[in-house]
């Protein structure tokens, strides 16, 4: 026990005190036997664990339950912390009673700064990966809008072509209105000039028919004179 260097083996009073110190508690909390032995276990605890009764609940369920165990920070002499898996066993005499406990800390600091070291390279892979993935996740996206930015500038010359067809065609029909306008008005003046013809045609045909009557009454009546002078001379010879 007390050459081993990797373990602080430590043996405990029934009321917390130290009894026996090893090479490996002083490595690992740095007091000297001298300056520990009889001392209460709680300086090896940081102020927190000492207010809230922490020590005195391990020492508690050791002696309920045969042995504690615990993984936390632990106080070494100089005031610095490290982490720690500490197992302690309640020790028993021949007839049941409790005469101390045995108090064994192994210093976890490199191993939980080596997990810890290991989930930060986890995390530092994990978000390299993630970042490796929106990487390409956005060369895609960006090959993406590329290829519907040469679409749309596709459609935007399609319409600019149907655009400049349209405005082409709407001048042809402009022009075509107009030439329709101006051949309405042309045929509106056309007909207008043949209702004033038929006008007048009706109004000489009627002075015609008027100043006509008179003569040809005198015609009539000359060729009915003749007819009838004809028709009595035929008469007389027969």
């Amino acid at each position: 026990v007390q050459s081993t260097g990797d373990y602080a083996i430590v043996m405990l009073g029934p009321d917390g005190h130290v009894a026996s110190w090893n090479e490996g508690a002083q490595h690992i909390k740095g007091y000297t036997a001298d300056e520990i032995l009889g001392r209460s276990f709680t300086l090896f605890y940081p102020p927190e664990a000492i207010a809230s009764g922490f020590p005195q609940y391990e020492l508690e369920v050791a002696a309920r339950e045969g042995r504690f165990e615990d993984e936390g920070w632990r106080v070494r002499k100089d005031g610095s912390r490290f982490w720690a898996n500490v197992v302690i066993t309640a020790l028993r005499n021949s007839e049941g009673r409790l005469v101390g406990f045995a108090k064994v800390t192994r210093d976890l600091t490199t191993r939980r700064e080596a997990e810890a070291q290991a989930r930060r390279l986890a995390a530092e892979q994990a978000a390299h990966a993630e970042a490796e993935r929106r990487s390409a996740e956005l060369a895609e996206l960006n090959q993406q809008l590329q290829e519907q930015a040469v679409e749309l500038e596709a459609q935007a010359e399609e319409l600019r072509v149907f655009a400049e067809t349209l405005h082409h065609k709407n001048d042809e029909l402009q022009a075509a209105l107009a030439d329709a306008k101006t051949a309405r008005e042309t045929a509106e003046r056309a007909a207008a000039a043949a209702i004033d013809a038929y006008r007048e045609l009706d109004q000489f045909a009627y002075v015609a028919s008027h100043d006509l009557k008179a003569p040809l009454r005198g015609i009539a009546n000359l060729a009915q004179w003749i007819q009838e002078d004809t028709g009595e001379r035929l008469g007389a010879e027969s």
